[in-house]
């Protein structure tokens, strides 16, 4: 969908920017789903609409991150709608902890 701007509802902008909608994240699988709590694993996200975009050309690598629990924001390496690759974070502890992409809870 394309957007201008208008202050008159008479005459718009000229340049129309592209707006992009996109389907929520789903993880269905974590591999490994454990590690050291010293973090370092290299982690392998399965799911469904991680690339938030059909369009995958669009450069999203600054702004796609991995949540473990409520204190741990890793990077994410999106390969495309299903695949994404994390690190996991030192936790010094012994509990699962939810895993979140994108800032949603999956």
């Amino acid at each position: 969908m394309y957007v201008t701007v208008t202050q008159n509802i008479q005459q718009a902008s000229e340049t129309m920017v592209p707006f992009y909608y996109y389907d929520f994240p789903e993880i269905t699988q974590l591999v490994p789903n454990k590690g050291p709590n010293t973090g370092g694993t290299n982690v392998a996200i399965f799911g469904k609409s991680l690339h938030p975009f059909k369009v995958t050309q669009l450069d999203i690598t600054n702004t796609s991150m991995c949540k473990f629990g409520e204190n741990y924001i890793q990077p994410l390496q999106l390969v495309n709608q299903t695949v994404a690759y994390t690190l996991s974070p030192a936790t010094y502890s012994d509990i699962p902890l939810p895993v979140e992409v994108n800032e949603y809870f999956i």
